[in-house]
């Protein structure tokens, strides 16, 4: 026990009043626990205890994994105080054989109460169990959710209403929740605060044609598969259930006269005839909700897991509304998993907010993941995107409050995106450190989606098979349990190993409760076709010395006990350690705020280039501020054939207008993507150079030039001969500056990607003035091949100009006595935007650790290679990461397969080439030389000395995506606005921070998803600008 103390005696703290003996007791018994062998966390104590449940699958040709879609979703359990003796007690539930019960008598024996207690159950199949007072009696009941009405099965749910004599009476039509449908399980809340529970009763469905289809299908009411919500209601002749959306499916007793009663001392119809929000249609495949006060307004709302194309739910309670519940996914997420699971509500970050998390289906081994259907491809989730369906992506999701009803997604980032075929999940203070861990229950009897398998029974091979031989073909899909620990920094580790709790097989339904009341929380799971696992906890507090403050018993932020998939854990036993909060709410004191939304064109780079992992024709739009006309002005610049926005009531500002700015206007066909105000002519007033580019693959040559407008008498006019012609390449950046001292303003222009040909490069160059604003070029090559420069930073100060580029380092340049110095003095990354502070520091943005990509390192780089692999004139760019141990490709098997069609013939199944790393893959190809990313994290950049740069990566709650844009406001802060929507779907948008903070305060709050700019104005005023 490392001699550290494990509270006994209700998880007391020790205070000043705490006597001398009890102390000295405390001693003694450290030094006890001190000198016992090293055990795990948690020890397996199934076989001692009495517990001898197992959820046997019986299938049949009728039914099976192959007719029924949930066959092997298994069974849940109630983990909870049911005979009201103070000792948490259990109820399983077996899919096709009888329920049990088990009541706790302490000391670690159950003793099997189901037949005594009338409570094994009628159902053919039955699913989620919770535990409740539905007749507001004292005592606890049971309500199960079965399946009822498909292939055969009949019963549907049941209500076990609690005798005085401990047993138990069905009751389900009396109460008005004998319900009949593909019920998935019941979630109790007080939705209304009157203080009694209502229902939301959580349905799924199952493959017709009537689930395929139109997002709109939502809309279309379903009487068995459809989700419905239960309003109690409480009168002097009894308390009923009822449908709130009532659409002919539901009888009510005289007594009830029609719905109408009192309750909470007001008529029904004030409160009860307001529709409920919720969607009750058939595409909906619910398999888990997570109730919690998301929104901190005192009332509960209501988050659920879909499965398939559908949506999550994400229902707000909107007393004020016209409906109950609210349902605002698209605008209280960036995007959501997409076969959603299981989920649970934790504080993760211990801010006081409810974060949630969802489960799905992504293996955690990469070989397996590399023959299991994952990703859509990105042509197919541009469709279910065009049918109304919002973003999804096949991995686990971490929702991290942001305050407001609005969440940042940081599964990927937090190292929890992936845990395999997952079913329920707990959020759970395991070893009492004061952070909530995640415990995941795991696996599946047989894997459906191995890509083997589904080429199997695509073939004329699988024609003539019946069910029960197709679903013995499929590969086994049993993995361990998993247990992410929460390590205090937005970061988890799987110690399921460490802690005895890597079971491998299927495991579904998972609960917590103190078996023991000796202050830590217990575990137990109901397994597929082998005995549920009981798990005791043997917490000694090794995580330091948080027990030592008290730490509090809490039902707090609204959650519900039904949490996981299909089970219930004891209600008030969230472990929280008592922490003082300090939350700035300050925001930052700015004279004007502009926020404005650029519409770009609808091109689709991965038409052009399937490999590349995120687009590069919205680069833009160019943003730049100086004055014209005597006024200030701020320039925004717009994509192909996208005239400029102009806008002249806005405060501080005006934007360029058609009187000043003709030409501008008639040059919309070129695209935008940076501009610069500066002394061009030496005339001392400011001219506008405008970088074109895009990355579009049809855009004619001639709309890469660039173009340089010089101020005349207050009017920008366009100088065709002032800047040489050869300039038309796929531009990114300028900056101005007088590299050679001789008193003008010369520029440099990044050049970006090469449209079409991932990898490749355009030639970034040096325009020298000649004071009069007409420029020139030279080939200078430590120049021209940067890479794929992104911005440039020109620090007047130190003559020096700071570069970044995507696969390449941060570079210096320098023009020192009539030579080119160029150094690398950041770490190599897939940097996007540079920034300068007030004391010489650089802000680097980078791609960010929160995707696809992952978090290399020197030792486990991200590779590029460029080449053109089969000889059609097009590049082949292959990104390889590092995952366990092996190099392997981001791409999956189609998608080399499609892109290298002779590649295929020695890759034939998929678990050849999942087996195969990347040089085994690709080892008849002539590769190239890689390009090596080490570093996805943003961060500062310090210089010390002359020659000397020290990079320092930010806080980790600033790596949650990609960072486009930062402003350093003078006051020790920056802004940074970030994110990247258009990705590869195996990728994933960065979507979980538009506008962030670094420095104190908040920033303001903005309805843009992405932010492309930030900048000041010359009336001190803020322009955000973004989609």
């Amino acid at each position: 026990m490392n001699g550290r103390l494990r509270l006994l005696d209700g998880l007391r703290p020790f205070g000043p009043a705490t006597p001398f003996w009890t102390l000295r007791c405390w001693v003694v018994l450290a030094l006890f626990y001190g000198c016992e062998r090293e055990q795990k966390l948690f020890t397996d104590v199934t076989q001692q205890v009495g517990i001898e449940s197992i959820n046997q699958l019986r299938p049949t040709e009728e039914l099976n994994i192959i007719t029924y879609l949930y066959y092997y979703n298994g069974g849940g359990v109630a983990a909870t105080d049911i005979n009201g003796d103070g000792l948490a007690d259990l109820y399983f539930t077996n899919n096709q054989g009888p329920n049990k019960y088990y009541i706790n008598e302490g000391d670690w024996r159950f003793r099997d109460a189901t037949e005594a207690s009338g409570l094994s159950g009628t159902g053919d199949w039955s699913n989620g169990v919770s535990v409740v007072d539905v007749n507001q009696d004292g005592r606890q009941d049971i309500y199960l959710c079965n399946v009822a009405g498909y292939r055969g099965l009949e019963g549907g749910n049941e209500l076990y209403i609690q005798n005085q004599d401990g047993t138990f009476t069905e009751s389900a039509a009396e109460f008005g929740l004998d319900f009949e449908g593909f019920a998935t399980q019941a979630y109790w809340l007080d939705y209304d605060q009157d203080g009694d529970q209502d229902c939301y009763l959580l349905t799924h469905s199952v493959h017709n044609d009537a689930t395929y289809g139109p997002a709109n299908f939502r809309e279309r009411p379903d009487s068995v598969a459809g989700d419905r919500l239960y309003e109690c209601i409480t009168t002097e002749s009894g308390v009923f259930y009822r449908l709130v959306d009532d659409f002919g499916y539901q009888a009510r007793p005289a007594w009830l006269k029609d719905g109408r009663g009192s309750k909470a001392g007001k008529a029904l119809n004030e409160n009860g005839q307001r529709p409920s929000g919720i969607y009750s249609s058939k595409i909906g495949y619910g398999l888990s909700a997570a109730i919690a006060d998301y929104d901190k307004d005192g009332l509960p709302d209501i988050y659920v897991c879909n499965d398939f194309s559908e949506n999550d739910y994400f229902y707000f309670n909107s007393p004020a509304a016209p409906t109950i519940f609210t349902e605002r996914v698209r605008e209280a997420t960036g995007h959501t998993s997409n076969f959603s699971m299981g989920s649970t509500v934790g504080d993760f970050d211990n801010d006081g907010r409810p974060d949630l998390f969802t489960l799905d289906m992504r293996p955690a081994d990469p070989a397996t993941l590399r023959h299991t259907a994952s990703a859509d491809p990105y042509n197919v989730y541009r469709i279910k995107r065009s049918l109304g369906y919002y973003d999804q992506y096949p991995r686990n999701n971490l929702q991290w409050n942001q305050g407001e009803g609005r969440f940042a997604e940081i599964g990927q980032m937090a190292g929890v995106a992936a845990s395999d075929w997952s079913w329920s999940a707990l959020a759970v203070d395991f070893d009492l450190d004061g952070y909530e861990d995640i415990f995941i229950t795991n696996g599946i009897w047989r894997r459906p989606n191995d890509l083997d398998y589904l080429k199997f029974i695509s073939s004329e091979n699988a024609r003539d098979v019946t069910n029960l031989e197709l679903a013995d073909q499929m590969p086994d899909g049993r993995v361990a349990n998993v247990l992410f620990r929460n390590q205090g920094d937005l970061t988890f580790k799987n110690v399921a190993e460490e802690w005895g709790l890597d079971h491998l097989g299927s495991s579904n339904g998972a609960a917590y409760a103190d078996f023991d009341a000796d202050g830590d929380l217990d575990l137990v799971v109901n397994n597929l076709n082998e005995p549920a696992s009981l798990y005791r906890n043997n917490t000694r507090n090794e995580g330091g010395d948080s027990l030592n403050e008290a730490v509090v018993l809490v039902g707090a932020d609204k959650r519900s006990a039904q949490i996981g998939m299909m089970s219930q854990s004891s209600p008030g036993q969230l472990l929280r350690p008592k922490v003082e909060r300090m939350v700035s709410q300050e925001e930052p004191s700015i004279r004007s705020l502009i926020e404005i939304s650029v519409r770009e064109n609808d091109y689709a780079d991965f038409d052009a280039e399937s490999l590349q992992p995120y687009a590069l024709s919205d680069e833009g739009p160019a943003v730049a501020s100086g004055e014209v006309g005597r006024q200030n002005v701020l320039f925004i610049g717009g994509a192909h054939g996208i005239p400029l926005m102009i806008d002249e009531n806005q405060p501080g500002v005006s934007l360029l207008t058609e009187d000043v700015a003709e030409d501008l206007l008639t040059d919309s066909i070129y695209e935008d993507v940076a501009a610069v105000f500066f002394d061009a002519d030496g005339d001392g007033d400011d001219d506008l150079y405008v970088v074109s580019g895009g990355g579009q693959t049809n855009t004619p040559l001639k709309y890469f030039k660039d173009r340089l407008y010089l101020q005349t008498n207050g009017r920008l006019h366009r100088c065709l001969d002032c800047i040489p012609s050869e300039l038309v390449d796929n531009g990114s950046c300028v900056a101005a500056g007088d590299f050679d001292q001789d008193g003008d303003q010369d520029l440099f222009v990044g050049g970006g990607g090469v449209p079409g040909n991932y990898g490749l490069s355009g030639y970034s160059r040096v325009l020298w003035n000649d004071g009069k604003g007409a420029f020139s070029t030279a080939k200078e090559w430590q120049v021209n091949r940067l890479g794929m420069v992104t911005d440039a930073l020109w620090l007047a100060d130190e003559r020096e100009l700071i570069v970044s580029a995507a696969w390449e380092p941060i570079y210096s340049v320098r023009w020192l006595m009539g030579n080119w110095s160029v150094k690398a003095v950041g770490p190599v990354g897939l940097w996007r935007c540079l920034s300068a502070g007030e004391n010489g520091e650089v802000f680097a943005g980078n791609w960010g650790f929160n995707s696809g990509l992952g978090q290399p390192t020197p030792d486990q780089p991200l590779r590029l290679y460029v080449a053109d692999l089969d000889n059609n004139g097009k590049t082949d760019p292959i990104i390889t990461m590092v995952l366990g141990g092996r190099e392997l490709t981001l791409a999956d098997k189609n998608e080399l397969t499609a892109q290298l069609p002779g590649w295929r013939k020695n890759n034939l199944s998929y678990r050849t080439f999942s087996g195969q790393d990347f040089p085994a893959s690709f080892k008849e190809y002539r590769l190239p030389q890689p390009k090596v990313v080490t570093e996805l994290g943003s961060g500062l950049l310090h210089k010390s000395g002359d020659d000397d740069y020290r990079f320092t990566p930010l806080d980790r709650k600033y790596q949650r995506t990609a960072i486009n844009t930062a402003l350093y406001n003078m006051r020790g802060n920056w802004w940074l606005g970030g994110n990247e929507l258009k990705a590869l779907p195996r990728v994933g948008r960065q979507d979980a921070g538009a506008l962030m903070f670094l420095g104190e305060g908040q920033p303001p709050k903005i309805e843009l998803k992405v932010v492309k700019a930030v900048t000041l104005n010359n009336s001190g005023g803020l322009t955000i600008i973004g989609e």
